[in-house]
């Protein structure tokens, strides 16, 4: 008797994407929340606060780009961003391309749900961006030198060290 082999089958997850709609409400919170960036400096030292998280009660889309500066609307576009709803579900999102690239949800909540739901937020968040009342901002500060504070720091420790 013959037996005749056969091929693994291959566990692949689906590759997810959001909707063109779904990708500009996220540039357009990218680019609202890199508007409101403040960097101050002094020639030596710059200190700069970011917006880098928005939520309304449990549910938030947090930015994990990490620019210091105000950037122009064509180049907002790079790295990932997040969305979290309660403590259940997270997923992260490629920023250029729509991609959920990473993921954490509970086995038996569909994709379909999730996607509602990040369409629901995009809208809320862009709606209501500008209400304190509803939407709250988390903003962090960065405090660092510039390329000529760093070179006079490495030139007195030269001196210091003799």
């Amino acid at each position: 008797m013959k037996i005749q082999q056969i091929s693994q089958p291959a566990f692949q997850a689906k590759t997810r994407f959001l909707s063109p709609k779904q990708l500009e409400g996220v540039k357009n919170l990218l680019t609202r929340m890199n508007s409101e960036t403040v960097t101050r400096t002094d020639g030596m030292g710059f200190c700069s606060t970011v917006t880098n998280k928005i939520s309304i009660k449990k549910n938030s889309f947090t930015d994990t780009r990490m620019f210091f500066d105000k950037i122009p609307a064509d180049q907002q576009m790079t790295k990932d961003s997040m969305f979290a709803f309660g403590d259940k579900v997270l997923v992260v999102i490629n920023n250029k391309t729509g991609q959920i690239t990473d993921w954490r949800k509970p086995f038996f909540k569909s994709w379909g749900c999730i996607l509602k739901k990040i369409d629901k937020y995009i809208t809320l968040f862009n709606k209501h961006y500008d209400d304190n009342t509803i939407v709250k901002k988390s903003r962090h500060s960065i405090i660092g030198f510039t390329s000529r504070g760093a070179s006079e720091i490495e030139k007195a420790q030269r001196n210091l060290n003799g």
